[in-house]
């Protein structure tokens, strides 16, 4: 009886270390980009087309990994949880780069065709390629 109590209690103390663990890493504050070096520099251009061409192939190049990207500023949407920039790319299919600027970057003084430089995570392709945590390397 004395052993069967001991696993009870030893069962339940590893159950509040996995509970306690989980909440700790649920709550952990995502790393930026900010002071992380880019893993690949490209044109905005270029990287669409990479993902237009084969999704695949380019997930395995540029997925979840820091993107620095050129280009000329398309659109800029303000939102609740921070701005988003649209980089133009040149293709049939009308997409671009969709960088989701990461808090406390500003994009209010930001105008139509103006070239910048943005390095942010790539998450993917979708109808324009998608970087999130977004910040401005220089804006020209």
């Amino acid at each position: 009886m004395k052993r069967k109590k001991q696993l009870i209690i030893a069962g339940a103390v590893l159950c509040l270390l996995a509970a306690a663990w989980g909440f700790y890493l649920y709550n952990k504050p995502r790393s930026g980009v900010n002071a992380l070096q880019a893993d690949t520099s490209i044109t905005a251009d270029s990287l669409y087309s990479h993902f237009a061409g084969n999704e695949q192939q380019a997930n395995q190049l540029f997925g979840n990994k820091v993107v620095e990207v050129s280009g000329v500023v398309a659109l800029v949407q303000p939102g609740q949880q921070g701005a988003s920039v649209i980089l133009a790319a040149k293709n049939d299919m009308g997409g671009g780069i969709n960088c989701s600027l990461a808090s406390g970057q500003q994009a209010d003084n930001l105008l139509v065709g103006q070239p910048v430089k943005i390095k942010g995570r790539c998450t993917g392709y979708l109808m324009d390629v998608n970087l999130v945590d977004a910040v401005f390397v220089n804006r020209k």
